[in-house]
């Protein structure tokens, strides 16, 4: 772990160091931007410089163009091939042929309806004018450097690795030029630089070529051995920055593994913060055996401190490199306890003393653990110095969700598409959350460029959404080309796109009864949708339609919730909605849909009530009339604003409202009992009957007993109330006359038979009188039977035969004086029969008529007449 951080460390010093060079001296631009221009109208919002794919199905989204400063490039369409990075480039830099960094972005759609391919491109360069840096990477060449890390390669190979490395990338990133390198490396005196060498060995600082990066190594290929003489290395660095003259940044990476076991003696000193720092030396050199940094014999400085240790001198060497403007990182490698006189976070505080702060504040120190850590980590930090080259650096973009769209998933692909490869490890960072997609880490050099993509779905299913309109999709799209000034933004063109919607043409039909004509000005209708995936998208809208517009309408919106919301064609999902009309519920008519795609049409059956009145053969029967009644709710009462409508039966059906209603015989035909009976049923609202125990009535067959069934008439539903009505009791009057005079007669008995029950009626008189009732004879066979004849009459030879069938037709033999009535009312139907008695006597009338003279007359002709006949045949066999 620590060699890790040493490495990390030695990495940092030299890639922080050269970021902060760029940061404080090779300043970046600040870009003017070039501001895309946008339409608003009642197509909605839209690029005024736009292009438009030149594929025929890429109708729904528009882009807007490319350009420079001087102006927009006019490019009005192409394939939009993600692959091509030629086209609608916003283009920034004083050389548009060769710009600073070219930014793009625009839509496409895709297979899926609504569903769109969004593309962000930035192409970085490397900066016109670049300053150098110069660093000097001061490496601990003590023997304790050649320690294995964790039982693997030791310190010294990853320290020579790690800046090969550095020096390599630096190198071919074209960078030669600008980043000058030096190497200092120190230990005690006579182990490095010869065996009378100082102590140090160097190369001078030097652009990374080939032959200087060969000299670095060979200088670090020597033996590491001996002690530690920190302030002398720190001092070497420090004269080797100085040297140079130039404005170049000037940083110092110190590199070791212990504590400065060799100082030069301090003469004067600061206390700072209750640290001894040394301000001035002179040349006696501090010494100590057993690797220790405590001095054996303390002295004290002629400002008054007490020097204990070699820390005051190294601690004080570096305090004068910072004064001068040098920055100073410093990496410990595997620090451990200095004996008994310092532990190792004693230590590493002190190591910390040496490096410079940064700008928060704290010091660019750090530690390593692992010597591939350290490889690995200043490699890392070679291309993050290459970075501050790069016209892109640290950047980043942000890039809002359109408030009409939804992002399809929560990831954005970022891919390198310059002639530049990046690294996969080097690509930028891009996150979508709370409706915006953030890229991070964004550094571009020259031929390197990046394509961002991802997915927004248009939201059609948002209750504003309105068809056909351009919609943004993406708010204020910006890129921060340097993130050390995160004012400086730029625009990308911000591409809209639209949806089309559909339309309803619905169809009002009225069937009414005859003669009516009684229909509202409007209706309103309800319309379904259904596909809907969000829970707050609307499923059921109105509509209206009037006499006014014929009853016919194409709509492109309708009414949800007070307000308007229109009808996309498919979903977020790219599904089509599917639309359906409810049943409009207009009082007194049942509706029946008719649908062909989205073409409806509504027909409105008026209801109507009928009474049928039939006998008890069914045959139909007129004359009667019934009373219809309207209650309130589950007939608690009359309603009052009802006015009670008389109904024919067997007569055209009358229009029916929703209600409960009452239905009473209020006339029945001639001849018919009145039934007082009352008949409840019910209408509902969406038009279905209901009997008075609110059982739906859907018989629609004419019933053979009473009740109701629905009888369908040409389209409308008519409750029909059948009615089967007994024929009312019929009352026999029977006249007894003198058959010669036609005078009554009296003195006669008659009985009545039912001949179809064998019962026995006796009329309602008795006693002396010619006249005989017989009540309450029902529908029948009868005979009726002289059983006593008047004086002087004869009875009847036989019964007189005579019937009465279902409607009141009665049937008398000929020859009788007969007459039947069908009676209105309550009173029973009439029949009477006159029955002729013969007299006995040959008494005249009391008229003066022939009397029974010639009856006997006419007997004695008869006598006569027989008698010669009997005596001719009496002859006649005698003469045989």
């Amino acid at each position: 772990m620590l060699i890790k951080k040493f490495l990390v460390l030695i990495t940092t010093m030299c890639v922080f160091l050269v970021a902060l060079s760029f940061s404080g001296v090779n300043t970046h631009a600040d870009y003017t931007n070039i501001l895309p221009t946008y339409t608003t109208n009642n197509n909605g919002t839209y690029p005024t410089h736009s292009w438009q794919s030149s594929d025929s199905n890429q109708t729904d989204v528009i882009n807007h163009q490319g350009g420079t400063s001087t102006g927009w490039d006019n490019n009005t369409g192409w394939s939009g091939d993600p692959t091509d990075t030629t086209n609608s480039y916003i283009k920034y830099g004083t050389d548009t042929s060769n710009p600073d960094f070219a930014i793009r972005k625009y839509a496409k759609e895709t297979d899926t309806p609504g569903l769109y391919d969004l593309y962000l491109n930035v192409r970085g360069n490397q900066q016109q004018d670049i300053k150098p840096i110069d660093i000097v990477l001061v490496v601990d060449m003590s023997g304790s450097m050649n320690s294995s890390v964790n039982g693997g390669t030791d310190r010294v190979g990853a320290v020579r690795r790690g800046i090969n490395d550095f020096l390599t990338t630096i190198q071919n990133a074209g960078l030669s030029n600008y980043v000058n390198v030096g190497v200092v490396g120190f230990s005690s005196p006579g182990y490095v630089g010869g065996r009378y060498g100082p102590g140090y060995v160097k190369t001078d600082l030097g652009s990374v070529s080939d032959r200087h990066k060969n000299a670095i190594n060979a200088m670090l290929n020597d033996d590491f051995r001996g002690g530690t003489f920190t302030q002398q290395g720190i001092h070497q660095g420090a004269q080797m920055l100085a040297n140079d003259t130039s404005s170049n940044k000037k940083m110092m990476i110190l590199l070791t593994d212990g504590v400065p076991t060799f100082s030069y003696k301090v003469e004067t000193s600061s206390n700072i913060n209750d640290t001894v720092y040394g301000d001035t030396f002179n040349t006696q050199r501090i010494d100590e055996p057993g690797n220790t940094s405590k001095i054996s014999w303390p002295y004290r400085t002629t400002s008054g401190d007490l020097i204990r240790d070699t820390w005051a001198a190294t601690l004080g060497e570096a305090k004068i490199a910072k004064n001068k403007g040098e920055e100073i990182h410093a990496l410990g490698i595997q620090l451990t306890a200095d004996g008994k006189y310092l532990t190792a976070d004693q230590i590493e505080q002190r190591m910390k003393l040496l490096a410079s702060d940064d700008s928060s504040g704290n010091p660019l120190y750090d530690s390593a653990g692992s010597a591939t850590d350290v490889t690995n980590y200043l490699n890392s930090q070679a291309n993050d110095v290459i970075k501050n080259f790069n016209t892109i650096n640290n950047g980043s973009i942000s890039d809002p969700l359109g408030s009409q769209f939804n992002y399809n998933s929560d990831t954005a692909d970022v891919k390198s598409v310059g002639s530049t490869p990046i690294n996969s490890d080097d690509l930028p960072t891009a996150k979508i959350s709370n409706g915006s997609l953030n890229v991070s880490n964004l550094n571009l050099g020259k031929g390197q460029e990046v394509q961002i993509h991802y997915q927004e779905r248009i939201n059609t299913e948002s209750n504003n959404f309105v068809p056909d309109k351009w919609y943004q999709m993406n708010g204020a799209t910006t890129l921060t080309p340097n993130g050390d000034d995160p004012s400086n933004q730029v625009d990308f063109g911000i591409p809209s796109a639209k949806a089309p919607g559909t339309t309803l043409t619905i169809n009002k039909v009225w069937n009414m009864l005859p003669n009516d004509n009684n229909i509202p000005d409007s209706i309103d209708f309800t319309v379904n949708r259904g596909n809907t995936t969000d829970n707050d998208a609307w499923t059921q809208a109105t509509g209206s339609l009037s006499k006014i517009q014929n009853w016919t309408g194409t709509f492109d919106k309708l009414s949800h919730n007070n307000s308007n919301v229109y009808l996309p064609k498919f979903n977020d999902h790219g599904q089509d909605f599917t639309y359906n009309l409810s049943e409009d519920n207009v009082a007194g008519f049942s509706p029946s849909i008719n649908q062909v795609l989205n073409n409806f049409t509504i027909t409105n059956n008026e209801l109507g009530l009928a009474v049928q009145k039939f006998d008890l053969d069914g045959n139909s029967l007129n004359g009667s009339k019934f009373t219809l009644i309207k209650d309130t709710d589950n007939w608690q009462a009359t309603d009052s604003s009802f006015t009670p409508e008389l109904i024919n039966g067997n007569d055209d059906p009358i229009p029916i409202k929703p209600g409960y209603y009452e239905l009473k015989e209020s006339t029945a035909p001639m001849g018919y009992s009145l039934d007082n009976s009352i008949t409840k049923f019910q209408v509902t609202e969406n038009g279905q009957w209901l009997d008075q125990n609110g059982i739906k009535i859907s018989n629609n067959i004419l019933p053979s007993n009473d009740g109701f069934y629905v009888n369908n008439q040409n389209g409308n539903d008519i409750l029909t109330y059948a009615k089967h009505d007994n024929i009312k009791p019929f009352t026999l009057k029977v006249n007894k006359i003198d058959k010669v005079t036609n005078q009554s007669v009296k003195g006669a008995e008659f009985q009545l038979t039912n001949s179809d029950t064998n019962q026995t009626i006796q009329p309602d008189e008795s006693g002396d009188t010619a006249t005989f009732t017989f009540n309450n004879l029902q529908p029948g066979n009868y005979v009726l039977s002289e059983t006593k004849a008047p004086t002087d009459y004869a009875p009847l030879s036989s019964g007189i035969n005579f019937s009465i069938d279902n409607t009141g037709k009665v049937t008398i033999p000929d020859g009788y004086d007969s007459n039947s009535e069908l009676t209105a009312g309550n009173s029973n139907n009439t029949i009477s029969l006159t029955v002729p008695d013969t007299p006995t006597s040959g008494q005249l009338p009391a008229t003066g008529g022939p009397g029974i003279t010639i009856i006997l007359v006419t007997g004695l002709i008869i006598m006569i007449t027989t008698a010669a006949g009997i005596i001719f045949i009496s002859r006649r066999r005698w003469e045989v």
